[in-house]
């Protein structure tokens, strides 16, 4: 299973999914999938995500399962591991934080969302705020 990162959707992992086909099966839902909602409400917990994730394998009938988690899908991968630690056969967490975020780096993280939402864009000020957590230089590339 494969975990999104921030402002991403499943789509990031479609070169992995692809290269993966017809050897093992790959999911890798958008901050939900199936059961889960494409959009994650907010207030939603990373024990939520995990849990809905345990349901999504559970439904799919997968028993054993390894989780690649980029930033919060490395976050919630966490807490699926603990939750399932039998069935997890292997857990790569790549630029994630494994603790409790900071309240103002959640509220931060909130503010970009609604205003995204409300927007129903991205304005250049948040590219202005992500670019640098995505590009070593900060800068979008030309």
């Amino acid at each position: 299973m494969f975990g999104h990162s921030y402002l991403w959707d499943s789509a990031m992992w479609a070169p992995q999914v692809a290269a993966l086909k017809g050897s093992i099966a790959a999911s890798c839902p958008s901050c939900g999938a199936t059961a889960i909602p494409t959009r994650c409400p907010r207030g939603l917990h990373l024990a939520t995500l995990a849990r809905d994730h345990l349901a999504l394998l559970d439904a799919l009938g997968i028993d054993e399962f390894v989780l690649v988690g980029l930033s919060i899908g490395g976050m919630w991968g966490v807490e699926l591991a603990r939750m399932a630690p039998a069935r997890l056969k292997g857990l790569v967490l790549m630029d994630s934080f494994v603790g409790l975020e900071p309240q103002i780096t959640c509220e931060r993280y909130l503010g970009m969302l609604a205003m995204i939402e409300q927007l129903g864009t991205i304005p250049a000020p948040i590219v202005e705020q992500v670019a640098p957590l995505f590009l070593p230089t900060g800068r979008m590339p030309t």
